[in-house]
């Protein structure tokens, strides 16, 4: 059922893509009143209500006994789909190039085609960051659903940005955090391409870039659970020491590794021996004064 109303959410938002930009039209050349524009962003609206309701009540039952806390919806509005329409200036820069008028149409579905992935992607995205952010949109696989249904409308390859998406997702902003999950936790591989060769845990450098930027895109934007001023040098902090690791998992992490505190057993023990060797000293000026 879960599925079902993410499903319902996702249709709902392609629909609004199409319809909701100045200048959007119909298949027979028609625009959109205004009408039927706000009737489509209350199918949107009520639809991510509903699932929004229905992964509360799971996530609540999951969690048992804990203390819950509801997860919120972002709030998706009419203007986040209207943004996404084709400006009139690329329209310029057709008409400029001289098409045919074939070649025209080719190039604006083109580039309407890949206006309305960029849609489909920043608004998913932020629809879901409540749910990524709580660590519920990697438990759940939302990462699957939105790739069958990108896959649908023609848009491939979104299952491994949202898996990766899902994973960043719950991070803090903590240099040692963030390298901790790309090159020693059981997604490394994902993120960074962290394997072992020879008895040493090497990274892949196009894929260690690929995802740093990646990361620092979602926690500029507010798309992880903690959002920092010091975001910008974080990241320039991580992406120095993956430049200066020479693809050694152990380099890279190794500059933000918490240092190691003296535990209170050690510090016990050696306050225990230092009485010993104060009372061995004042027995022996005891002995000699005898």
């Amino acid at each position: 059922e879960l599925y079902e109303k993410f499903n319902a959410v996702l249709h709902a938002e392609y629909e609004n893509i199409k319809v909701q930009p100045a200048g959007a039209r119909t298949q027979e050349g028609k625009k959109y009143s205004a009408k039927e524009k706000t009737e489509c962003i209350k199918l949107f609206t009520n639809a991510l209500a509903q699932f929004y309701e229905l992964a509360n009540k799971i996530a609540k039952e999951e969690s048992g006994q804990k203390k819950f806390k509801t997860i919120k919806p972002v709030k998706i509005l009419k203007k986040h789909f209207a943004d996404f329409g084709i400006s009139a200036a690329v329209k310029n820069d057709l008409k400029k190039e001289k098409l045919s008028p074939e070649e025209e149409k080719v190039a604006l579905q083109k580039a309407q085609f890949n206006v309305t992935k960029s849609a489909f992607l920043f608004i998913t995205r932020k629809l879901v960051t409540p749910l990524a952010k709580s660590g519920k949109a990697r438990k759940w696989c939302l990462e699957r659903k939105i790739t069958e249904y990108g896959n649908s409308a023609g848009f491939n390859d979104l299952y491994s940005l949202f898996h990766n998406i899902f994973l960043i997702g719950p991070c803090k902003a903590s240099e040692y955090e963030i390298a901790k999950l790309f090159v020693n936790s059981e997604h490394s591989f994902e993120l960074s391409g962290a394997n072992e060769y020879e008895g040493i845990r090497w990274f892949n450098k196009e894929k260690m870039e690929e995802n740093l930027n990646l990361a620092e895109s979602l926690f500029e934007k507010g798309l992880t659970r903690s959002t920092d001023a010091k975001t910008a040098v974080v990241f320039k902090n991580l992406k120095k020491a993956a430049a200066n690791a020479e693809y050694k998992c152990d380099l890279f992490i190794k500059p933000f590794e918490p240092k190691k505190k003296v535990t209170e057993k050690k510090v016990s023990k050696k306050k225990t021996e230092a009485k010993t060797v104060k009372a061995k000293a004042k027995t022996k000026k005891k002995r000699k004064g005898l």
